[in-house]
């Protein structure tokens, strides 16, 4: 029987996927996040083999030496990522996979998984976000260069405005938002002040400012004018990279499915509503799509085809 092993790795968490040679899973697995920026190099193999043991483990597969192996990873946004996180690969898990493994960027994946057409987009907004696109004219990518460079639309970048704006509310500087005491509340201080000796420790990361995202959503679902702005310019951030993508790859005019994958997303019509609105207007005949099964499919389905 041949194997095939899919990978989603990203700034929370990192699921494996075996299928058999009729497309059928047999065996998944999750641990920890595998975005190498977030978790370290050694973090994020660990992470990788954690999940992969755990695959293995519910398929009942011992020893396997897999067909093929496509690792969607997030944190794959040049050149020099890709050749690291090869070398490493192949490193850990070359007794089970050899040379027949590849690596591409977590979003190319997800778009993978969610359409079986030719051309096609994908928007990711997790932890980070990025976009995708592939059409007559080739590939094209925006976003995804981490919090410093980009990650617009993220919940990195949702919580961070969060933040801002509780402080802003705190010392007057902007408009007083149900966003303040609801982040007291979260952090566990007084006030916002107090705050600065939560935020600014080596246990608050990237990943625990993406955490403060759904506090933000709630917020804005009940009114609060502070929390609705700061899904308003996510959703508008989302719709520019997908905008951005659209055009490069040559797909403005016709018609072709945008899939959306991540947290972010589940923010709903408050933030869904936006980004369609900017999307059709550059590209009136888009299907968008989200996305339902988990993006590790796209990753499998990626692997038979090889």
């Amino acid at each position: 029987m041949h194997y095939y092993l899919g990978v989603d790795g990203g700034g929370t968490s990192t699921a494996a996927a075996i299928a058999n040679e009729h497309g059928k899973v047999v065996g998944t697995g999750i641990a920890g996040p595998s975005l190498y920026k977030v978790a370290g190099l050694k973090g994020a193999m660990e992470n990788i083999r954690k999940a992969l043991f755990a695959a293995e483990k519910k398929a009942c597969v011992k020893f396997p030496s897999y067909a093929y192996a496509v690792f969607g990873l997030s944190g794959v946004d040049s050149l020099q990522d890709w050749q690291m996180l090869s070398q490493k690969i192949f490193k850990h898990f070359k007794k089970k996979i050899g040379d027949r493994f590849r690596v591409v960027n977590d979003v190319v994946i997800a778009l993978a998984a969610g359409t079986d057409k030719p051309y096609g987009v994908a928007v990711i907004a997790g932890t980070g976000s990025n976009a995708y696109a592939v059409g007559p004219k080739g590939e094209a990518y925006a976003g995804g260069l981490g919090s410093l460079l980009s990650d617009e639309g993220s919940a990195y970048a949702i919580g961070s405005e969060t933040l801002r704006a509780a402080v802003k509310s705190f010392d007057g500087r902007g408009g007083r938002s149900a966003l303040e005491p609801l982040l007291c509340r979260q952090l566990g201080v007084k006030n916002m002040r107090e705050a600065v000796d939560k935020v600014y420790t080596s246990s608050f990361n990237k990943t625990s400012l993406a955490a403060l995202a759904p506090l933000c959503v709630r917020a804005a679902h009940r009114g609060d004018k502070v929390a609705r702005s700061i899904v308003a310019h996510a959703a508008l951030e989302l719709g520019s990279m997908a905008c951005a993508v659209i055009r490069r790859s040559g797909l403005s005019s016709r018609a072709f499915d945008l899939i959306l994958w991540g947290g972010v997303f589940q923010a709903g019509d408050i933030l869904l509503s936006s980004f369609k609105k900017a999307v059709h207007h550059t590209a009136p005949k888009v299907h968008i799509v989200l996305l339902k099964k988990p993006p590790y499919m796209g990753a499998l389905k990626l692997a038979r085809g090889m």
